[in-house]
C-alpha cells in the first residue's frame, strides 16, 4: 500500500492529496482528522500554491483541535492571507498569534500587527503596538524601527504631511537598500492615510522598491485592484516592479503575482505569463503546479508543459546547485508522467525518466512506469529511443496540443493549413538527389526542443553571464559591455567584441566549457522538425549550428566540421550521407565559427572555400530555420558565404515567414540567388518538410 512518505519521495503531490483526503474521510477522532487537514493545508501552500484551498484546510483543522492545530496554523493561515493580500484577514491571524506567543516572539508580533493597523487606517490602535515593540526590544534593530513609526504617529497630526513628503524623500535615496526604501514609503503613505490625502503614489514607491514585501503588496494592491478597470495599471506595475532584481528575488516576486492573478484576480492570462518568468528563472514545484492547473487542466496544453518541465529541470539542476536535484527530480517525473499518460508517448517518458535517473535512480516513479507500462528504462544512453512520431500519429510534442485530462489524449503531428507551393526546379533537384539542406538556428530553437538553445541576439548575454560568474572582469567592465550589446546590433560589432569575451574565458579550457554550457546541455532533445527534415534522406546536409540535435536523430548520417570539408565533399560525391557543419560543433572547440577572428580564419581555409562552391553549383539548397526569429543568423551564414551564394548559377531557396520583408527577399534573390518560398506559420515546418518528402516517389 502506498504510504505518504511514498507520495513525498516521489513528488507526487495529487497523489498524496487523493490519500490524504481519504485518510480524512476514514479517521475517527477529530484530532486525527485536524492533523491531517493541516498536513493536507501545507501540501496545498508549500507544493501547490493552492492558497485558498490551504486556507479552508487550515480553518477545517483549527475548528476540531483549537488548542492544537489551531494555534500551530495560525502562522500559516497569515501567510497564505498576505499571499492574497488580504490584510484584514492578516490582522485576525496576528492577535489570535499575540495570544499564544512566548516574551520572544512578542515584539515581532506587535511590530507587525501595528504595520497592518495603520495600513487599515487604525493609527491610534497601532500607537499602542508600536510601543509595546519599541520597549520589547529595546537595542535591537527591531526595537529601532517601531521607535521610529511611533515617533511618526505620535507627531501632531499638522506635521504629518511635512512629514510623509521628508519620509518619501529619504526613500528615493539610491544608497539604501530595496527594503529600506519601500519601508519609507510604507511610513509616508500610513501618514497619509491618516490625514485622508491620496496615497497611491507612496504605495506605488515601496511596491517597486521591494514587491516582496508582503505589506506594500497587499496595500498597493488592496487599493489598484477596486476596480478591474485598473488591472491594466497594476499589470505595468508588476513589470517595473521586476527590474533590476536578481534572479531569485525576480523568481518569488513574479511567482507571488503570478499566484493573486490566479486566485484573487481570476485572470489566468496575466497568471500564466508571470508565472512563466518565475519559472524561467528559478523553476520550482509549486510554480510548476500552477502552470500545471492553468495550461493543463485549464488549457490542456499538455505538451508545452513537458516542454516546460524538461526544461524547468535543466536549469534546476546546472544553475541552483544541490538543492536544485529535487526539484529537478521532481520535474522530470512529471514530465514522464505527462508523455506516458498525457500524450501516450513511451519513447518520450523513457527519455525523461532516463534522466530522472542520473540523479534519482530509486525514484519510485521509474519502478511505476515500468510495471505499469511493462517497459524498461534502458539504462544506455544510446540505446533510448528518440522523441519520434509513432506510426499511429502519435509524437512527442508539436505546439500546444489539446487534450482534457493526463488519462486522455494523443498528440497529432501538426498540419500545415497552408502548405506552401514548392517550385518545380527545387522539386526536380529533390528528385534526382541534387537536393541539398542548409539549416540554421531556428530549428534549435522550436517550442518542443528541450535545451534551451541560445538566439544568435542573446549570444553576447549568455557569454556574459559566464564571465560575471567567473569574475574575469568588474561589475563596472561587464555592465558597460552588456550596454554595448545593447546599442551595438549588427554582425561586426558583435563578431569583434566576442573575440574579447573568449580571452576573457581563461584560454582554450574557458572557452571549451562555456560553449559546452550553451550547446551541450545536461538535458537535450531534438525537435519534430529535425526528424522530419532526416526523413527527406538527403546527402548534403548543412548547417551553421553548434549542437548535435540533429546527429541525435539521424545517427548514420557521418558529421564534418568545415576543418574536415574536403573530406565531407568525397562523401557526397560518393554517395554517402554527411553533415557538414560549416560554423564547427560544440564539443570540438577548435572547430568552433563564432568570433571575428574565428571567422576570418575559416574564410582563409581554402578547402573550406572550395568545397562550398562546389556544392552550390552542383546542388540546389533549401535553407531552413533561418529568418524565423534571428536576422543576425542569416548575416552570419551569408557574410562566410557570400561569394559561394553569389557565384552559383544555381537558384536556391529558403523556407521563411511571410513576415520577412520584401526588401530583403529582392535583395537576397540578386545578390545571392535566393528565392524565398514563404508560409504562414513556423510551427508548420515539420508538416512542410513531409510535404516535400511525398513529393519523391
Amino acid at each position: 500500500m502506498n504510504t505518504p512518505a511514498f507520495f513525498e519521495e516521489m513528488g507526487d503531490w495529487d497523489g498524496l492529496v487523493d490519500l490524504l483526503t481519504v485518510q480524512i474521510r476514514e479517521a475517527i477522532d477529530i484530532v486525527s482528522r485536524a492533523r491531517l487537514y493541516a498536513y493536507r493545508a501545507d501540501i496545498f501552500l508549500n507544493r501547490q500554491g493552492r492558497v485558498d484551498r490551504a486556507i479552508d484546510d487550515y480553518l477545517k483543522a483549527s475548528k476540531p483541535d483549537p488548542a492544537g492545530e489551531g494555534i500551530r496554523s495560525l502562522p500559516k493561515r497569515r501567510r497564505a492571507h498576505e499571499i492574497l493580500g488580504q490584510s484584514r484577514l492578516v490582522r485576525k491571524c496576528i492577535e489570535g498569534e499575540l495570544k499564544h506567543a512566548d516574551k520572544a516572539s512578542r515584539p515581532a508580533l506587535c511590530h507587525d500587527l501595528a504595520d497592518v493597523l495603520c495600513d487599515l487606517g487604525h493609527h491610534e490602535e497601532a500607537v499602542d503596538y508600536y510601543r509595546a515593540a519599541s520597549a520589547e526590544a529595546e537595542g535591537t534593530v527591531l526595537g529601532r524601527l517601531a521607535r521610529e513609526a511611533l515617533n511618526d504617529l505620535v507627531l501632531g497630526r499638522h506635521l504629518w504631511l511635512y512629514r510623509s513628503r521628508e519620509l518619501a524623500e529619504a526613500g528615493r535615496s539610491s544608497s539604501i537598500s530595496r527594503n529600506d526604501r519601500s519601508r519609507l514609503h510604507m511610513r509616508a503613505a500610513r501618514m497619509l492615510s491618516g490625514l485622508y490625502q491620496p496615497v497611491e503614489a507612496p504605495l506605488e514607491e515601496a511596491y517597486i522598491a521591494n514587491p516582496l514585501c508582503p505589506r506594500a503588496v497587499a496595500c498597493y494592491e488592496e487599493h489598484l485592484t477596486s476596480p478591474p478597470a485598473r488591472w491594466g495599471k497594476l499589470a505595468e506595475v508588476q513589470e517595473r516592479a521586476l527590474e533590476g532584481l536578481s534572479a531569485a528575488d525576480r523568481a518569488r516576486a513574479s511567482l507571488g503575482f503570478g499566484t493573486r492573478w490566479h486566485f484573487q484576480y481570476k485572470d489566468t492570462a496575466r497568471a500564466s505569463r508571470f508565472l512563466e518568468e518565475s519559472f524561467a528563472a528559478s523553476p520550482s514545484e509549486a510554480c510548476f503546479a500552477l502552470l500545471r492547473k492553468i495550461k493543463g487542466e485549464g488549457d490542456g496544453c499538455w505538451a508545452e508543459l513537458a516542454g516546460l518541465a524538461l526544461r524547468g529541470a535543466d536549469v534546476a539542476q546546472r544553475d541552483q546547485g544541490l538543492g536544485g536535484a529535487s526539484v529537478s527530480a521532481y520535474l522530470l517525473a512529471h514530465a514522464g508522467l505527462i508523455y506516458w499518460r498525457g500524450l501516450t508517448n513511451v519513447s518520450g517518458a523513457q527519455q525523461a525518466f532516463r534522466a530522472l535517473m542520473a540523479i534519482s535512480p530509486k525514484h519510485p516513479s521509474i519502478a511505476a512506469f515500468e510495471a505499469e507500462s511493462g517497459t524498461r528504462v534502458m539504462r544506455d544512453a544510446a540505446a533510448i529511443p528518440v522523441l519520434r512520431p509513432s506510426s499511429t500519429g502519435s509524437c512527442s510534442t508539436t505546439s500546444c496540443l489539446k487534450v482534457t485530462s493526463l488519462s486522455i489524449g494523443v498528440s497529432t503531428v501538426r498540419i500545415a493549413s497552408t502548405a506552401p507551393a514548392f517550385p518545380q526546379p527545387l522539386l526536380d533537384a529533390y528528385r534526382d538527389h541534387r537536393l541539398g539542406i542548409l539549416f540554421g538556428s531556428g530549428l534549435s530553437l522550436a517550442a518542443d526542443v528541450v535545451g534551451n538553445f541560445p538566439r544568435w541576439e542573446h549570444l553576447p548575454a549568455r557569454l556574459l553571464d559566464i564571465a560575471e560568474k567567473q569574475c574575469v572582469w568588474t561589475p563596472k567592465q561587464i555592465n558597460s559591455k552588456r550596454e554595448f550589446f545593447k546599442e551595438h546590433v549588427s554582425l561586426e560589432a558583435m563578431l569583434s567584441e566576442l573575440d574579447s569575451i573568449k580571452g576573457a574565458l581563461g584560454g582554450p579550457q574557458g572557452y571549451r566549457a562555456a560553449l559546452a554550457s550553451l550547446f551541450r546541455p545536461k538535458l537535450e532533445a531534438p525537435g519534430d522538425v529535425h526528424h522530419a527534415l532526416a526523413a527527406l534522406d538527403i546527402d548534403a546536409v548543412l548547417t551553421t549550428n553548434y549542437d548535435r540535435l540533429f546527429e541525435s536523430v539521424d545517427r548514420a548520417r557521418i558529421a564534418y566540421t568545415w576543418q574536415q570539408a574536403s573530406h565531407a565533399l568525397g562523401d557526397v560525391q560518393n554517395g554517402r550521407s554527411v553533415l557538414l557543419k560549416i560554423h564547427g560543433s560544440a564539443e570540438d572547440n577548435e572547430s568552433v565559427v563564432l568570433t571575428r577572428s574565428e571567422y576570418d580564419m575559416a574564410a582563409r581555409h581554402e578547402p573550406y572555400r572550395d568545397t562550398m562552391r562546389f556544392l552550390f553549383q552542383s546542388h540546389t539548397f533549401l535553407l531552413v530555420g533561418y529568418g524565423i526569429s534571428d536576422p543576425l543568423d542569416l548575416d552570419v551564414v551569408f557574410g562566410l558565404n557570400k561569394r559561394a551564394f553569389g557565384s552559383a548559377s544555381r537558384r536556391h531557396y529558403a523556407l521563411m515567414p511571410k513576415s520577412v520583408s520584401l526588401t530583403d527577399r529582392d535583395r537576397w534573390d540578386r545578390d545571392l540567388s535566393i528565392q524565398v518560398i514563404p508560409y504562414d506559420d513556423h510551427r508548420d515546418l515539420p508538416a512542410i518538410l513531409r510535404e516535400l518528402a511525398k513529393t519523391r516517389v
